[in-house]
């Protein structure tokens, strides 16, 4: 999504598409990596849900893939 922000009623406009999950994965993993990342918030809350789900025993219904 781009929007430009100029203007009294400033549109947004679809930029393309991300068809392969694997691309998708990877630009999330940049914009939650490095020293300067651009959310930290999300980064941490992203962190907090990975270790929430990891930190479950083995064979929980929360850690079993359907």
């Amino acid at each position: 999504m781009f929007n430009s922000g100029r203007g009294k009623d400033p549109k947004r406009e679809v930029m393309g598409t991300v068809e392969d999950e694997r691309l998708s994965r990877l630009l999330w993993l940049n914009y939650l990596a490095g020293s300067k990342v651009a959310s930290e918030p999300a980064r941490e809350s992203i962190i907090e849900g990975v270790m929430e789900f990891v930190e479950r025993p083995v064979g929980t219904v929360a850690t079993q893939v359907v």
